[in-house]
């Protein structure tokens, strides 16, 4: 990710450009964390913008310094909360926007609503395109992503997308477990994965499967069963872009027998899925070995210190208000 910004430090300024258009980088409270990495990686600081919300859940955002003729760079994951956190990117937009930047680029680690890129039936929503022309509207002249969950969410914009891969970074940690190729199969996690599982098994060798997998609702998914090499006795590695239900991969386990060791690999998520129900957690696929991530997606305590109150799950305590006046009297 700091490849394609690097150049804009040189010299203070886009190449061709005045010594105003000085690159900034900003954040919002989705990753700060990785924000202040990537800034770190190209000997700078986060610039300074103040992110609060309003009693009743308004988001508030004031640019802290002067950012005209400036190329800025905003980095905000929609993550969970997604809608939250979209909403924020949104009007951090609006509000550089407004303050008269050279060029607004928005670095999205997670793109949101990802998985709505398509009319799989009858009146459903392409909710990907809604929010490209969203953050368009808003004031978006490039998007960086990574990892995207499918390449053609590129197309749904009208503005230039970099759209960035971290695979040299995950195949060279795999190396480092010295797993030799012949024991490799690398199982696609469905038929639209087969592409993408080819990139890692044509670096890392061994074979390949996929799953059959048909989905029932937005939240169950149902398998039938594994095509392609035999998995029994293999190290199955799984790349995989988010996971929302650990049932997901225990199916694919016991379907294919594999008893050495599954790879969980997550480009996005940490040791969890993605938060369902009331703040229910599922914390790693079910019987995976290990599981491997990059930091593109908070951790959990990062999140949660970051979530604002109205936001934050747990026990509440139900509060009893007193009685109406008018209805002691009554009584």
């Amino acid at each position: 990710m700091t490849a394609l910004l690097r150049p804009n430090c040189q010299g203070g300024g886009v190449a061709g450009a005045s010594n105003t258009q000085k690159l900034k980088i900003f954040s919002g409270r989705a990753n700060k964390p990785l924000a202040e990495s990537v800034a770190m990686n190209l000997g700078t600081t986060l610039g300074r913008v103040i992110v609060s919300d309003f009693p009743d859940g308004e988001t508030n955002v004031r640019i802290d310094e002067d950012v005209r003729g400036r190329d800025v760079y905003i980095v905000q994951s929609t993550c969970h909360p997604v809608n939250h956190t979209l909403m924020e990117l949104m009007v951090i937009l609006d509000a550089f926007k407004r303050a008269s930047p050279f060029r607004i680029t928005a670095v999205l680690p997670y793109f949101g609503y990802a998985r709505q890129d398509r009319k799989d039936m009858s009146r459903v929503p392409i909710t990907a395109k809604l929010v490209a022309n969203l953050l368009t509207t808003a004031g978006a002249n490039r998007v960086l992503a990574l990892d995207l969950h499918t390449a053609q969410i590129q197309g749904f914009f009208d503005i230039p997308v970099d759209h960035l891969y971290a695979i040299k970074e995950i195949v060279n940690h795999i190396r480092t477990l010295k797993v030799p190729p012949e024991e490799i199969v690398v199982l696609s996690s469905d038929e639209g994965a087969i592409k993408k599982a080819l990139m890692y098994q044509k670096r890392l060798g061994g074979q390949i499967a996929v799953v059959d997998k048909r989905r029932a609702s937005a939240v169950k998914t149902e398998q039938a069963h594994i095509v392609g090499a035999p998995v029994d006795g293999k190290t199955v590695f799984i790349f995989d872009d988010m996971i929302s239900n650990r049932r997901h991969y225990r199916r694919r386990r016991e379907s294919g027998g594999a008893q050495r060791r599954e790879e969980g690999l997550r480009l996005r998520h940490p040791r969890r899925a993605l938060r369902r129900g009331r703040g229910q957690t599922r914390r790693r696929p079910d019987r995976a070995d290990r599981n491997h991530r990059h930091h593109s997606h908070p951790r959990r305590e990062a999140r949660q210190a970051a979530e604002p109150a109205h936001h934050q799950r747990g026990p509440i305590a139900r509060r009893r208000h007193p009685p109406h006046p008018r209805q002691r009297e009554l009584e």
